[in-house]
């Protein structure tokens, strides 16, 4: 048998349109309360309605907008029960997480989330937003996939992209991207030290903070 090079295998249409809409959604592009056409919304992507038709039904599915039938698509605006709702639920997830893996962290998986930090911080220093953005999910998600735990995996997956949504608005606030370098790197401090219950504290702290600086009072 010949020995073929492999590859990856290309995004499908679906998949393009749902991450370019949801871009959208999450820079405000496509703004909260208003009403948009899947027609229209093809015709921007330059790709036909059924892939955009079903992107728009994977993000209905994620909270982030509302199909309303023979009218079109509204984007949603989270109420504050929603973010609290959020926040709560992901307290409960990472810092059960960052307890679990504490103690049985590899040196791999250690500098895996300092080169995760490392590419934060360059992020936050030249004001990358969009950038800084990822490099927050990548660590967030990186501590969460460390448990090797499908369900908390599936869970995290469900809710995440919503947590993009809102840590583009908290970043947008002047300062905000250097506060969460300095609490990850808290967070990565504890885990190292192998502290499971300075971890959780410290994760607990960061996720209420977050919600704080987002609902201010």
């Amino acid at each position: 048998m010949p020995q073929l090079l492999k590859f990856d295998v290309p995004p499908s249409l679906r998949e393009l349109a749902y991450n370019s809409l949801k871009e959208a959604i999450i820079s405000d592009k496509l703004k909260s309360g208003e009403i948009y056409n899947e027609k229209g919304l093809a015709h921007e992507l330059g790709i036909s309605k059924t892939p955009v038709r079903e992107a728009l039904l994977d993000l209905a599915g994620k909270g982030f907008l509302t199909i309303i039938p023979r009218k079109g698509i509204i984007v949603n605006t989270l109420s504050d029960k929603d973010i609290c709702a959020l926040f709560e639920f992901r307290t409960y997830i990472e810092a059960g997480a960052v307890r679990k893996i504490a103690l049985t962290l590899t040196e791999k998986e250690l500098m895996k989330l300092e080169a995760i930090l490392k590419k934060g911080e360059k992020a936050a220093k030249r004001l990358d937003l969009m950038a800084f953005m990822k490099s927050d999910r990548e660590f967030h998600v990186s501590i969460i996939a460390f448990t090797e735990n499908k369900y908390t995996i599936s869970a995290t997956e469900n809710i995440r992209d919503l947590c993009d949504w809102l840590t583009l608005k908290l970043l947008s606030k002047k300062g905000n991207a250097n506060f969460c370098v300095d609490e990850h790197n808290e967070i990565f401090q504890m885990l190292k030290r192998r502290d499971p219950d300075g971890a959780a504290t410290k994760v607990a702290e960061h996720i209420h903070y977050t919600q704080k600086m987002l609902l201010p009072g």
